[in-house]
C-alpha cells in the first residue's frame, strides 16, 4: 500500500480509537453499575475521560476529513510519479517564498527541454517510498508539473551530503494547500534541478 494511503488511514485509525474510547467512557458513566446506595461506581473520572478522548479524536478528524481521500491521494501520487515523459509539457521550479528557510531560486525557472524532462520523469518513476528521518535540508523547492492531464505539484528537499535521507520528493494536493501525501527518495534529481537553475536565461 502506498504511503499516500498510510498518511490518511493511520491518523484516521488513531482518531477512531480516541472516539471509541470516549464513547465507552460515556457509556460506562450513563449505564454502568451502581453501588448499594444507587451511586454510580464510575464517577466524574469517566466524564473527564470522555471529554478528553472525544476532544482529541474530534480534533484529529477536523484535519483528516477535509483532506483528499485515499483514492484522490493515490491519483495525485500516480500523476506525479508515473506520468510518461511524452505527456509532460514542462516543469517549473517555483521561486522561493519568505517562509522557506533554504529556497533554491528567487525566480521561476522553466524546464521544457525534452531530454531533461525525460530524465526527471525516469527518476520520479523509479523513486522509492521512504519515511524521512530528521533530514538536514541543503535547499528546498516547489515544482509545478504541467502535463496533458493537468497541473500537479511536488516539493524537493536536497539534504546535506552524507545525509541518510538522500533527495526527498513529496507530492502535493495543490500549490498552496499542502497535505502530506507521502515522500519518495529520488537521488540524482537534485543535480538536474540545480543545473537547470544555474543555466537559466
Amino acid at each position: 500500500m502506498s504511503n499516500a494511503w498510510h498518511y490518511y488511514l493511520g491518523p484516521l485509525a488513531i482518531a477512531s480509537v480516541f472516539m471509541l474510547a470516549g464513547a465507552v467512557s460515556l457509556g460506562s458513566f450513563l449505564w454502568g453499575s451502581r453501588d448499594a446506595d444507587g451511586r454510580r461506581k464510575v464517577g466524574p473520572i469517566a466524564i473527564v475521560c470522555f471529554v478528553f478522548t472525544f476532544g482529541v479524536g474530534g480534533w484529529l478528524l477536523s484535519f483528516i476529513l477535509p483532506s483528499p481521500t485515499p483514492w484522490e491521494r493515490q491519483k495525485i501520487f500516480d500523476h506525479v510519479y508515473r506520468t510518461p515523459p511524452e505527456r509532460i509539457e514542462r516543469f517549473v521550479i517555483k521561486a522561493g517564498t519568505k517562509d522557506q528557510a533554504t529556497p533554491l531560486t528567487p525566480v521561476d525557472v522553466v524546464i521544457d527541454d525534452p531530454v531533461r524532462i525525460r530524465k526527471i520523469a525516469e527518476i520520479l518513476r523509479t523513486a522509492t517510498e521512504v519515511w524521512p528521518n530528521h533530514p538536514r535540508t541543503r535547499w528546498y523547492a516547489i515544482v509545478e508539473m504541467v502535463t496533458l492531464d493537468g497541473t500537479y505539484y511536488f516539493s524537493i528537499s536536497a539534504t546535506e551530503p552524507g545525509g541518510r535521507n538522500g533527495t526527498l520528493v513529496g507530492a502535493w494536493a495543490s500549490e498552496k494547500g499542502k497535505w502530506n501525501l507521502g515522500d519518495v527518495r529520488a537521488d540524482g534529481l537534485e543535480e538536474i534541478i540545480e543545473d537547470a537553475v544555474k543555466k537559466k536565461p
